[in-house]
């Protein structure tokens, strides 16, 4: 999540949480004109969509990456060990071509591709299988360790590489399909607190209102959370502007009425938009 979206966000729900106020709830929720009521709880679910969207899109994916590489780890180990055992029993009965593939050493394995180890892993299992599920070679077999408790570790940590296998590859994917997603959901989040407050100025029909429109102008306004001012866009530096201006306009007459005074410090550091 880059810094100006994270501030949005946070203007999103600053402007949300001035709604809420105890003081401000009853001046707007269900009054006319009823559209702002149903705008406000649109522009909640759509602002919920958007940071969860963001947060998904900006998770670390090494989480996934250092899982993939230790079940890759552990099916490395357990080939390096179940496959000498098999190639030694092979070996011993003479059947060193079905074991050949087994006798490698533990750096041959670290070259395998992630596709062509599970490969190997298949081909080891059933070699496994074979001899367990034979009752004149089961015997001999077990003598190697070769046993049903053998075979099970093996298709175990097989197993849980391959859940993980594409998990990073996965998680880049669906962090990419995010971003494309992202600019659109800003857009239709930012034209939604557009439309509501295109109607907020109804509500200055008294001083309480008056003060309850300058507050929220002022809420809009959040302290930059990125790098500073040098990363801030011009578009940005505008807008609040404007923002610092339209909350001037507004309360001037609520100060003339009494009401302007709220109390409240002006967030002022960051962009609104």
């Amino acid at each position: 999540m880059n810094d100006r979206l994270a501030n949005q966000i946070l203007s999103y729900r600053s402007r949300l949480s001035c709604l809420d106020r105890d003081d401000h709830r009853p001046l707007w929720e269900d009054r006319p004109p009823l559209r702002f009521t149903a705008l406000v709880a649109e522009a909640r679910d759509l602002t919920a969509q958007l940071e969860d969207m963001a947060g998904r899109q900006s998770a670390p994916i090494t989480g996934t990456t250092r899982q993939k590489k230790a079940k890759r780890r552990q099916l490395e180990d357990e080939l390096f060990k179940v496959g000498r055992t098999f190639f030694v029993y092979c070996e011993d009965h003479g059947q060193l071509g079905q074991g050949a593939g087994f006798d490698l050493p533990r750096s041959a394995w670290l070259e395998f591709r992630d596709e062509a180890l599970q490969g190997r892993a298949r081909l080891l299992s059933d070699g496994l299988q074979a001899l367990i599920d034979d009752p004149a070679r089961a015997p001999g077999a077990a003598e190697y360790g070769i046993d049903p408790t053998m075979l099970d570790g093996l298709n175990a940590v097989a197993d849980a590489f391959r859940a993980v296998m594409s998990a990073p590859r996965g998680a880049i994917a669906i962090r990419a399909a995010l971003t494309s997603l992202l600019p659109a959901r800003s857009r239709a989040v930012k034209a939604k607190f557009t439309q509501l407050e295109s109607l907020i100025d109804q509500f200055g029909i008294t001083p309480e209102g008056r003060a309850f429109i300058a507050v929220y102008r002022r809420s809009r306004q959040v302290l930059d959370r990125g790098k500073g001012g040098k990363r801030r866009k011009k578009g940005e530096v505008e807008t609040e502007t404007e923002a610092r201006a339209e909350a001037r306009e507004t309360e001037a007459p609520a100060a003339e009425s009494g009401a302007g005074g709220d109390g409240e410090a002006n967030g002022g550091g960051g962009t609104a938009s």
